[in-house]
């Protein structure tokens, strides 16, 4: 969880993911050219923000507190819902098998 406000670089060339889960604020990102974007995030907002043409500053404006996945922790949440698939469809197979069977 998170609260307040802070800065992350956006690093040139790397693509920088954010999932929102909880909470809710604004972000404002500068690109390297100066340009700044502004808006409204809430949960269920899925920020990917690509570092073309240099690195970039996004700034963090959280109204209370803010539950937020980041890259890798986003890839961990992905891996969890295919094993659980996964094993959901043997469990329906392995049933399956033993309705035909009998």
């Amino acid at each position: 969880s998170k609260s307040g406000t802070w800065s992350e670089t956006i690093p040139a060339e790397e693509t920088y993911t954010r999932f929102i889960v909880e909470g809710g604020g604004s972000i404002a990102l500068t690109s390297a050219d100066g340009e700044t974007t502004r808006c409204r995030i809430k949960p269920g907002t899925l920020l990917e923000i690509k570092g073309d043409g240099g690195e970039g500053q996004l700034v963090w404006d959280v109204d209370d507190e803010m539950k937020i996945l980041y890259s890798g922790e986003l890839l961990d949440e992905q891996q969890k819902v295919a094993a659980v698939l996964l094993g959901l469809f043997i469990g329906v197979a392995g049933l399956a098998s033993l309705g035909m069977s009998a």
